[in-house]
């Protein structure tokens, strides 16, 4: 169980509106993942206050993005897709609060799919606001999604949240997004440098720069970077490249 207190205050910060009793969405969220940790490896952050800052309130953060999206975006129905999601970040955070998002959760290791897929069946039987045909469980490589096209220039948003380099996840998450939709890179501070890396990859996957937000998260000591990146046109069926050569050898 997460510290209901410090966590209600922090998601107030944020300027999330809840309900105090629905943040047992939360505890569930942790005490569940704890405990499939125990025999598969999904995170290396299980003390209680690092939960919460470094997976929960790192995830939500995203919510400084969308006031630099269309208005109103943010609260429609939305089709979003997390690549690489690992045990479900920053989405399934994400999803508590806007449950009328379409999500679509990607991993090539199925060991954490798994997990997600425990985890969405407890809580949709919990809480009547999430419904099972708003959440998929994608077990696929995104270089292979990629050539499908249920996955390829689908998507209103895509998050990244990955320790690759900035113009390896544009790459890979570029072709999932549809023209007039969203990439939100979620990265540390120190970011300049792999911005101008990832000039090339913006402008031959056809985006463009919205915002660049860099901020301290709340009282976590905890410095980030969003990457905003609109999709003006289609990306050429170039990209990604196969055989993993996005994230090996970034185009920069």
């Amino acid at each position: 169980m997460i510290n209901r207190s410090y966590f209600s205050e922090q998601l107030t910060k944020l300027g999330y509106e809840f309900k105090e009793d629905n943040l047992s969405f939360f505890d569930l969220f942790y005490d569940e993942l704890i405990a499939w940790n125990t025999h598969t490896n999904l995170t290396r952050i299980t003390e209680e206050k690092e939960f919460i800052d470094k997976h929960l309130l790192d995830s939500l953060s995203c919510k400084k993005a969308f006031e630099f999206l269309p208005d109103d975006y943010a609260n429609g129905e939305l089709k979003c897709i997390d690549i690489g999601t690992g045990a479900g970040f920053p989405l399934l955070p994400l999803w508590f609060f806007y449950p009328q998002w379409k999500i679509s959760l990607l991993d090539s290791v199925k060991k954490k799919l798994d997990f997600i897929e425990h985890f969405s069946k407890l809580a949709i039987e919990k809480y009547d606001f999430l419904k099972s045909e708003n959440i998929e469980i994608v077990h696929l490589r995104a270089e292979d999604a990629t050539n499908n096209l249920k996955f390829r220039d689908q998507y209103d948003l895509i998050f990244g949240r990955a320790v690759s380099k900035l113009a390896s996840l544009i790459e890979l998450s570029m072709p999932f997004v549809k023209e007039g939709g969203f990439f939100i890179g979620m990265k540390r501070i120190d970011i300049d440098d792999e911005l101008n890396e990832a000039e090339r990859i913006i402008k031959l996957t056809n985006g463009e720069i919205v915002k660049v937000i860099k901020f301290e998260l709340l009282d976590t000591g905890l410095e980030r970077s969003l990457v905003i990146i609109k999709k003006l046109k289609k990306t050429p069926k170039i990209f990604p490249r196969r055989t993993s050569l996005a994230q090996k050898q970034p185009m920069i």
